[in-house]
């Protein structure tokens, strides 16, 4: 949950620096150009209690890839609904093959007696803003 405040701080940052700029920028530089990422979120709950989390953002068709504590994810951002998930444990494969995943919906790309690992993945939208060279 902190790393999701993170992220969400960080892009709010961006934002707010694209609007806290002086007017005589803003009047040569274009309005911005809105760009959707995807912010994803790995838990990884483990038969001894332990857990693990991490969140980042991602664009879309771009892969995001996690290493937690011997737990290693790959995951393809194909689009909205899609996912391609390569999940290994300490080295071995475990999981390689297309999900379906709705937004905001949390998906268990794999669970077993010992360990049970869920990904969520949250579409977001950012303005990115140019900058002018005098």
């Amino acid at each position: 949950m902190e790393s999701m405040r993170r992220v969400l701080l960080g892009l709010m940052a961006m934002l707010i620096c694209g609007l806290a700029a002086p007017r005589q920028v803003h009047a040569n530089t274009p309005r911005g150009v809105e760009q959707e990422m995807a912010v994803v979120r790995v838990t990884i709950q483990q038969d001894d209690g332990q857990v693990f989390r991490e969140t980042k953002a991602t664009a879309w068709g771009e892969q995001a890839q996690f290493d937690l504590g011997g737990h290693e994810l790959d995951l393809a951002l194909t689009d909205r609904s899609h996912l391609g998930v390569h999940y290994a444990l300490h080295g071995s494969k475990v999981v390689d093959r297309a999900m379906e995943a709705r937004p905001r919906s949390r998906v268990v790309v794999y669970a077993d007696e010992d360990v049970k690992v869920t990904v969520q993945v949250i579409p977001v939208k950012i303005r990115v803003h140019g900058k002018t060279v005098q």
